[in-house]
């Protein structure tokens, strides 16, 4: 017996991306220098739970670091190493600001049962494909 889906919006906790977590720049060092922009590999980087590392990311993606989420798609690494060292130069100095380079990230959804248990990417990326 198969269970039935039901799509439904959840408010994924987005911090306020213009206060930076105190992790911010090892994070985009890490992304820049690795050259992947994952919240995989940012977490297991760091040692940090997903929930503090999806907000970093969207910190990064506000201040120009990395490009905006694509489905299926890795994210773009939009500065070299030496952009970055002047980029967190200028944001520490207070030159540069969220606001002023991208727009702030838009709240997420995600797929879960009918009993509220998430479904895994991976089912969802499979459910799309053999459509």
């Amino acid at each position: 017996m198969s269970e039935k889906l039901k799509v439904t919006k959840v408010n994924i906790p987005v911090s306020d991306v213009t206060i930076r977590d105190e992790r911010f720049e090892e994070a985009a060092r890490i992304v820049v220098e690795n050259q992947s922009p994952s919240i995989g590999f940012i977490q297991r980087q760091l040692k940090i739970g997903f929930v503090r590392t999806y907000n970093i990311m969207e910190q990064l993606y506000a201040y120009g670091v990395v490009g905006e989420q694509k489905e299926g798609e890795p994210r773009d690494i939009l500065i070299s190493a030496e952009q970055l060292d002047k980029r967190l130069s200028d944001i520490k100095s207070g030159v540069i600001d969220a606001k002023n380079i991208n727009a702030v990230p838009v709240e997420r959804s995600s797929v879960t049962k009918t009993k509220d248990r998430k479904v895994s990417i991976l089912s969802r990326l499979f459910r799309k494909r053999s459509k």
